[in-house]
């Protein structure tokens, strides 16, 4: 029998698969670097997204506390006068000066929504696509290179504008007295606003931020 005593081949084989070894230890470090420069330029993008769409809300809040008004986008006053609770046909547009479908979200119930809120004419009811976007927003808004886009989803009515509550001392009612002894102040009970806010970029349109929002008034 005859023996192999040459092991310079082995050796070859051990620095290779030392190599090899290496080259993954530094592939892997690398792709751990870039990936954790994508995920924090990829979180810091959203981080703003999600800055303009919070600030969106605050203005969203102020819209549906001044009945529509959005005076902050033009001077013109722009509120909805909502007129008697109790009848849902006679909102008005302080833009228009007739009846509108963002007057008749700010002021109405879902079911009294009129006929140019329904978003599919198709489906019995009032259909409502729950995303904003610039042909079926309530108002665009621009903050710095994004356009937060807001939509009143959803109403539910309450009293807070009914001017039922009377404070002593003070005149209300159809009779009016000095005096509030017999009159009675209902339990306030506040509308309730479902908007969706979505802001997006100008620049790159993966880049935005959306977010559900509930107000009461």
């Amino acid at each position: 029998m005859r023996l192999l005593r040459n092991e310079r081949g082995i050796a070859l084989v051990m620095v290779l698969v030392l190599s090899l070894i290496g080259l993954m230890i530094v592939s892997a470090l690398l792709y751990l670097a870039t990936s954790g420069s994508m995920t924090s330029g990829a979180f810091k993008a959203y981080r703003t997204a999600e800055e303009a769409s919070y600030g969106g809300a605050e203005i969203a809040a102020e819209y549906a506390a001044n009945r529509g008004r959005y005076d902050f986008v033009t001077a013109v006053d722009q509120a909805c006068n909502c007129a008697d609770p109790l009848n849902p046909a006679d909102n008005i547009d302080g833009e228009t000066g007739a009846a509108s479908c963002r007057c008749d979200k700010i002021c109405n119930a879902t079911v009294d929504w009129g006929v140019a809120c329904d978003e599919n004419a198709g489906v019995a009811g009032i259909q409502i696509n729950l995303t904003p976007d610039d042909a079926t927003d309530d108002f665009p808004l621009t903050l710095g290179n994004f356009v937060v886009y807001t939509k009143i989803v959803d109403t539910v009515v309450g009293n807070s504008d009914m001017g039922g509550i009377v404070a002593s001392g003070e005149l209300g009612g159809q009779g009016v007295v000095a005096s509030s002894t017999g009159l009675v102040s209902p339990p306030s009970r506040p509308y309730l606003y479902r908007m969706e806010i979505d802001a997006r970029s100008t620049i790159n349109p993966r880049e935005h931020s959306r977010i559900s929002m509930l107000y009461a008034y």
